[in-house]
């Protein structure tokens, strides 16, 4: 189940970050987060899968090419429970991504695929988002489902607007 599919306003980079902030359901096996190049539910090019699997006491990371599932990797521990707040940061580095869960370092997962190929993000399963903000220096580009509706605001922006404001004549 799509829990939350949106596109991404700009074209990922180095020095970029992405953070996903939810609620694992309590009763949940898991949940993906896919950052993904294409609006596609079954998106076939995934640059970064990043997958809590409870029953498997694992978080695989991996890559779609294809419609082929690439190496997976699942090493690390299991740092998100079931009915447990989280706040995934993944930041974007020059040959990687480097993640963090709840402010401690995870692991890195090299670009098998350009970053620059990304521009949707999809987080499915059972889970709730209740915040993914995109930010590249001082703009920021938020999304919001709020909890408990199905109401989603697609994009606020924050950051300097350099050509300035004009009145609009109507």
């Amino acid at each position: 189940m799509v829990v939350y599919l949106t596109s991404i306003p700009v074209s990922l980079k180095s020095g970029f970050s992405i953070r996903i902030q939810g609620c694992a359901d309590i009763e949940g096996d898991r949940f993906d987060i896919n950052l993904q190049s294409g609006s596609q539910t079954d998106c076939p090019t995934i640059p970064f899968h990043f997958s809590v699997r409870f029953e498997e006491g694992t978080i695989v990371r991996n890559s779609r090419r294809h419609l082929g599932w690439e190496d997976e990797l699942t090493d690390g521990p299991l740092l998100i429970g079931k009915g447990q707040l989280f706040d995934i940061l993944i930041k974007v580095e020059p040959d990687e991504y480097i993640i963090e869960v709840d402010g401690q370092y995870f692991c890195e997962f090299p670009h098998r695929i350009p970053v620059g190929t990304v521009n949707h993000i999809q987080v499915s399963g059972d889970v709730q988002v209740n915040r993914i903000t995109i930010q590249s220096g001082t703009s920021e580009y938020f999304y919001l489902q709020m909890e408990g509706t199905n109401l989603i605001l697609p994009m606020l922006y924050t950051g300097e607007i350099s050509s300035g404001l004009e009145a609009a004549a109507f």
